[in-house]
């Protein structure tokens, strides 16, 4: 009889951590699908962002005086390091300043 109530309170034991690691898993599947999902909606609001700041900042350099566009860079530039921003933030100022030295 001692055995047979060791059994089922191990067995009760047993399951309820099942239970628990399986509720955990699915936790973090959707907590992933959730950030998955706001990493997509930043990137494009990002990608739009840049592409229309991108469009401004070449007719405004259109418009410029040569000298006004050298500051410009040079402001640009100091912004980049005075500032901490993610990689990929960084990484965008880089080609934007790429890109309006092209121009």
């Amino acid at each position: 009889m001692v055995l047979l109530e060791l059994v089922r309170h191990f067995s009760r034991g047993l399951l309820q951590t099942e239970l628990m690691l399986a509720s955990f898993v699915l936790l973090e599947v959707s907590l992933f699908k959730n950030m998955w999902v706001k990493e997509l909606e930043w990137f494009e609001n990002c990608f739009r962002w840049h592409v229309q700041r991108k469009h401004a900042l070449c007719s405004l350099m259109k418009l410029m005086p040569l000298g006004v566009h050298v500051l410009m860079m040079v402001w640009v530039e100091t912004m980049r390091f005075s500032v901490p921003c993610l990689k990929l933030s960084t990484s965008l100022m880089a080609l934007m300043l790429v890109e309006t030295s092209k121009s």
